[in-house]
């Protein structure tokens, strides 16, 4: 089974520019950005809209809008991910 991919708006961080202070991730909008090991990253892409609420969060520009080729943004997805963190 091969992932269905399509180019998309996707959130991209910049790890060199990240301080990891966490505000994306308290501020995402699906709250979707989890942090790991003190950087921001999605479990699965997705999850992320791609609409770049997060993007002027980010007081250091380690956040942007990108066209890449992933998978398609799943809102049931989101839904299941959320009731699973809240367990």
């Amino acid at each position: 089974f091969k992932e269905f991919l399509m180019k998309r708006d996707m959130i991209v961080f910049d790890y060199d520019k990240c301080t990891g202070c966490g505000v994306c991730a308290r501020g995402c909008g699906k709250q979707v950005i989890e942090m790991v090991n003190g950087k921001p990253q999605f479990e699965a892409d997705r999850l992320c809209d791609g609409l770049g609420v997060c993007v002027p969060m980010c007081r250091f520009g380690a956040i942007s809008v990108q066209q890449v080729d992933t998978e398609p943004f799943d809102p049931k997805a989101v839904m299941e991910y959320r009731a699973r963190k809240r367990n």
